[in-house]
């Protein structure tokens, strides 16, 4: 089994525009790594944010990020989640799945979907969702470049490795 997390950052005027595409994976067979990808949309790289949402682009922590088209970032999304026994992760997902579906780029169904803000309102039996920001500080994560989307793909799959009991994680 795998667990695929992605993270969007769109452009702040138009949620349509698709600014950043982060993926995080974890595999059952190495459960102690993260992989992390972070791709910056060739299309619209010369939009930044910075006035309503914090513009982290430029401070992608666990590795290198890529500019590519929209395309490419999008197909490489499809190939992991062809993959068998794949869960599709996010965190307040919906959204995210909205601005892909705005933009034109659907994702399959997946059978099994886990959505860290929900798990965690479930877990701490809370009426309200929080933000990543406040997910993590409570599971004790130190979180730096929050808004920059393959960082939040690595902090969201890490916080729900987190709730799962599974620590000591590298990435």
């Amino acid at each position: 089994p795998r667990i695929v997390t992605i993270d969007l950052e769109a452009f702040e005027y138009d949620n349509g525009r698709l600014l950043e595409l982060g993926v995080a994976v974890w595999e059952a067979q190495a459960p102690k790594t993260i992989r992390v990808e972070h791709y910056v949309i060739a299309e619209n790289c010369n939009l930044r944010n910075g006035r309503m949402v914090p513009d982290h682009r430029d401070h992608f922590l666990f590795g290198t990020s890529q500019t590519t088209p929209l395309a490419t970032a999008h197909a490489q999304l499809l190939g992991l989640l062809s993959l068998p026994g794949v869960a599709l992760a996010g965190h307040g997902l919906q959204s995210d799945l909205d601005m892909l579906a705005l933009s034109q780029l659907p994702l399959p169904e997946c059978p099994l979907v886990l959505d860290s803000a929900l798990l965690h309102r479930q877990l701490e039996r809370r009426e309200e969702t929080c933000s990543l920001e406040r997910l993590l500080h409570s599971l004790g994560i130190e979180a730096r470049f929050l808004h920059n989307a393959g960082n939040d793909a690595a902090y969201t799959l890490l916080a729900i490795l987190h709730m799962a009991g599974l620590r000591d994680l590298q990435m």
